[in-house]
């Protein structure tokens, strides 16, 4: 299992789950416990049925933004006041399926174990306005045939909502278990799922290729009138289809388009320049090497000709550069488009980050878009949208069927979402795309 010693996944999780080994010395309002080693706050506080926050609370010195748990130290626990049934008011109930694979030591397991804790981080934010939210959680492995029984399950807990699988091996069983229940079944990372195409109930977090770039365009030829457009050509490029598409669609509407080396020379682009007209770069390749090229054939231009409006237009996975030193960005007035924005200097994002370190023992695995918080925010926009959705029962019927609606939410740290249908019969993806525009004057725009 992933390190730290997080939790033993076997065949169901419950957000209630019970730890076993927590000894525990009482008085009349608290409880104390002697850390262990691989105790972490988070299953510290799950074992005592408490949040992170209480747990924070009851121990100021864990509130430090340094805090860390020392194994043979003494936290308190403190105690739940128990309400009178007849006063307690009911709660709405949500209850959320997850099938991923958890426990595996693989690269996707851990990112999809990150996924699973930031929806959980989600959750607890959730259940402050009141909601009472229930986990029930299966490890996924590919090399089950069949997930069947797995659903089966789900829809004995009555399942308002469930995210996974990851295996496309398994997205037949999800259709029929979608279709049978009417509820929603979100997939978070692939966004290749055949079944969205007639199943109304899956839903892909993910925007899939189609449709990014079909949204880019949109947001192209509002962003860049007047423009003309110049790709870069590399000898293997990795994005060529792409940029044949677009310059066949931008041309389709009038645009001007020439064709330069990556490694071009002022002088060859002295010769391309249409005089009075912003010049955007396009390369036909997305990897970090593609852009030091484009970036210093760009410097060396604007040393030489420094009359002239310049912007580069670049891919997602760019945005690791952007984190990493953004300054080169910014000098080539860049463009990103993806689905996700993880930016580093929001506080809120700082926060998260430290919290998530706090609560599980280890940082955020170094990939894009950050897994747990992809989860956070589709725990945060799909549970707080359920919230007003569903009765307010101590269960759900599970008579209606679920449809998530479209724009859920603008409050996301990563990764706003937006369902769109992708027919009239089918199933949604996240629509939610948009350029970050690195300004030369470090500022940075999303325009959508």
């Amino acid at each position: 299992m992933h390190r730290n010693g997080f939790m033993k996944i076997v065949s169901t999780i419950v957000c209630s789950m019970l730890f076993v080994g927590f000894a525990v010395a009482q008085t009349p309002n608290v409880v104390t416990y002697t850390i262990k080693k691989g105790d972490t706050m988070w299953s510290i506080a799950q074992a005592n049925g408490i949040s992170v926050d209480e747990l924070v609370a009851a121990n100021p010195e864990l509130q430090q933004p340094d805090a860390k748990l020392k194994k043979g130290r003494t936290v308190v626990i403190p105690l739940k006041v128990e309400v009178q049934e007849a006063t307690k008011p009911q709660a709405r109930s949500i209850s959320v399926g997850v099938i991923l694979p958890l426990t595996s030591k693989t690269s996707e397991a851990y990112r999809c174990l990150e996924f699973y804790r930031g929806l959980l981080m989600g959750a607890d934010e959730v259940r402050k306005s009141g909601t009472d939210i229930t986990f029930f959680t299966y490890d996924e492995n590919p090399a089950d045939p069949t997930l069947a029984a797995t659903f089966a399950k789900l829809e004995n807990h009555k399942a308002d909502v469930v995210f996974g699988p990851l295996y496309p091996s398994h997205f037949d069983d999800l259709a029929a278990f979608a279709r049978k229940v009417k509820r929603p079944v979100i997939v978070p990372f692939s966004s290749k799922v055949a079944q969205v195409a007639y199943n109304p109930y899956v839903y892909e977090l993910h925007t899939p290729e189609r449709y990014l770039f079909q949204h880019l365009v949109e947001l192209f030829f509002k962003e860049f009138k007047n423009t003309h457009v110049v790709f870069l050509s590399s000898e293997k490029g990795n994005q060529q289809s792409f940029a044949q598409q677009l310059r066949s669609r931008i041309a389709a509407e009038g645009f001007t388009t020439s064709t330069l080396p990556l490694n071009f020379t002022p002088e060859a682009f002295q010769k391309v320049v249409i005089a009075g007209k912003r010049t955007l770069f396009v390369p036909d390749d997305d990897r970090e090497t593609t852009l030091n090229e484009a970036l210093k054939s760009i410097k060396a231009l604007r040393v030489a000709k420094p009359g002239f409006e310049l912007s580069l237009l670049g891919y997602p996975d760019w945005f690791e550069r952007a984190a990493k030193n953004a300054s080169d960005l910014y000098y080539a007035d860049t463009y990103l488009f993806g689905d996700f924005y993880h930016n580093i200097y929001s506080q809120a994002t700082k926060d998260f980050e430290r919290s998530y370190q706090r609560w599980f023992g280890t940082a955020l695995l170094p990939v894009y878009p950050r897994a747990a918080l992809l989860g956070y925010d589709a725990a945060k926009q799909i549970f707080e949208t359920l919230r007003t959705m569903l009765p307010a029962e101590a269960q759900n019927s599970g008579d209606e069927a679920i449809v998530i609606p479209g724009k859920l939410s603008e409050a996301a740290l990563q990764s706003p979402i937006r369902f769109a249908r992708v027919n009239q019969t089918g199933g949604y993806y996240n629509a939610n795309v948009w350029f970050l525009h690195y300004k030369r004057n470090h500022t940075v725009d999303r325009l959508e």
